[in-house]
């Protein structure tokens, strides 16, 4: 039986190390504001609860991963005279891949199997 775990990250725009448990995979993320998701202050959120699937035949142990907030691309006006044009959004590490909050909001995310996280500091 597969089963949902709740991982409480801090909202860095750094990358920072986690740990969950081996082959589980981020399936949501809501703001936390002080114990009230969706507080409705207009203040960003300090932390988010992140969501993760373990299939039930998942390995015994768990996993680093690298996290950081991140942002949606949107298109910048560089002068009157010119078109807008798209800023793309970048992880800044090979082989990331994004992960979007129930709010819109990004991650990126990286699964390290080679050992980078611990130059990383923990989140």
């Amino acid at each position: 039986m597969s089963k949902l775990i709740r991982l409480r990250v801090n909202s860095n725009d750094a990358w920072t190390r986690i740990r969950v448990p081996r082959q589980a995979r981020p399936v949501l993320a809501r703001p936390f504001q002080g114990g009230v998701i969706g507080g409705g202050s207009p203040e960003p959120p300090t932390a988010w609860d992140t969501y993760w699937e373990v299939p039930s035949n998942a390995v015994t142990g768990e996993e680093t991963y690298l996290i950081r907030r991140g942002v949606l691309p949107g298109p910048t006006v560089p002068s009157p005279e010119q078109p807008p044009q798209e800023t793309p959004s970048e992880s800044g590490l090979s082989g990331a891949t994004t992960f979007f909050a129930e709010d819109g909001a990004v991650f990126w995310i990286y699964r390290d199997l080679f050992g980078a996280g611990g130059n990383y500091p923990p989140n």
